[in-house]
Formats: C-alpha cells, structure tokens, sequence
C-alpha cells in the first residue's frame, strides 16, 4: 500500500552559486518515529505555493495523494528508526549471602529491542547509614534510603560520574545475559545492568 505522510518538515534551502540546491531540515519530530519501523524523508516538488498550502492542510496524506495534485516526489534511502532497549529487570541469586566465599549469579531477563544485545554489570554501593538485613521470609529488609542515587555513565567531569561514585563493574559489554559465580566483597549494594542495542542505544 502506498506509504503515509507524517509530517512536513521546516526546512532551510541554500545554493552553491550553479544549479545545484542544498535542502537540509533539523526539524525531525522524533516523537512520530516507531523503533523498529522504517522511514525515508521525501523531497516534495509542489508547481505553486498554493498547492503547497492546500497540501499541508490535508491531514491523511498518502503518496498516490502527491500524484492527484500535481506534485513530484523523491524519497531518500529507508533507515530504521532506533529507540532504545524496553527495560526488563535484573535479578541476584542468592539476595544475600557470605562475602568472598559465597557465588552468586547475576542475571537480566526480559529486555527486549529489534537488534541484538550486549550487557554491562555495575555495584553501586547503598548510600551511607543505610543498611540491608534478612527478614524472617528471607527477603530482605531495608534500613534507611534505598532510592539509586544518580549516576552519570559518560561524562567523566560530572559529579555523578559512576567511576567517582563508588560503583565499579562486574563485566563489560557482552551477548551474555547471565554473570555465574560472582565473588562479591562485604557489603550492600544496587545490582545495576546497562543493556545497549547494536546501534548504540542504551537502557539501564
């Protein structure tokens, strides 16, 4: 079926000086983009503004519409649109255990993108005074704050910046979902894992 007009774009015409016209838009309403789905910008060449205007006011617009009013299309290249992976969770076995000796797995299940994953491990340790325990159930009991504190994972000048936070990592960037055996030093810490795409895009 024919493909369907999302928008148009603003855009910004500028000449070489011969015949040649550079169109370039900045304008990219990412908000219309589906991950996954593919795009192509089109370049629209309408006889007069008039048709331009009477266009624009048609709010379902397919390309066979361009043809019934006179108008000439090129498409560029399709690209995918990438969005970043849907989070799943991160899991620790056991939840508690003894320091050094103790081996325990770390696993993240359910994140979901179109391409294929890789996974970095990271302890961040809990803020001081707070303090975890093991119920009577064998979960665990919290003392004191347990929200994540911010953490900024690129620039190495911020504040929050994960290697001056205390964090340290586990593994880097693998296609292995599951860190087995892991030797944890004493402590109580957030298991966090960064999931990124094959183009980049990064969840955590």
């Amino acid at each position: 079926p024919p493909s369907k007009v999302l928008a148009f774009l603003s855009t910004e015409v500028a000449s070489n000086g011969s015949f040649d016209l550079l169109v370039r838009t900045s304008d990219l309403r990412k908000s219309l983009l589906v991950p996954g789905r593919s795009y192509s910008y089109g370049l629209l060449l309408v006889p007069t503004a008039e048709g331009a205007a009477e266009l624009e006011k048609i709010e379902s617009l397919d390309l066979e519409g361009f043809a019934r009013h006179d108008s000439f299309l090129s498409n560029s290249a399709p690209f995918v649109a990438d969005g970043p992976p849907e989070p799943g969770r991160v899991e620790c076995s056991p939840s508690s255990g003894e320091a050094v000796l103790g081996r325990f797995t770390i696993s993240a299940k359910h994140w979901r993108d179109e391409s294929d994953l890789e996974y970095a491990f990271f302890l961040v340790p809990l803020s001081d005074g707070t303090t975890l325990s093991v119920d009577s159930s064998g979960g665990l009991a919290v003392d004191g704050t347990s929200s994540l504190p911010s953490i900024d994972w690129t620039n190495s000048s911020s504040p929050h910046y994960w290697a001056s936070s205390g964090a340290f990592a586990l593994r880097w960037w693998s296609e292995d979902s599951v860190l087995p055996q892991t030797v944890l030093a004493a402590g109580s810490y957030f298991v966090i894992v960064r999931v990124r795409d094959d183009l980049g895009a990064e969840s955590t």
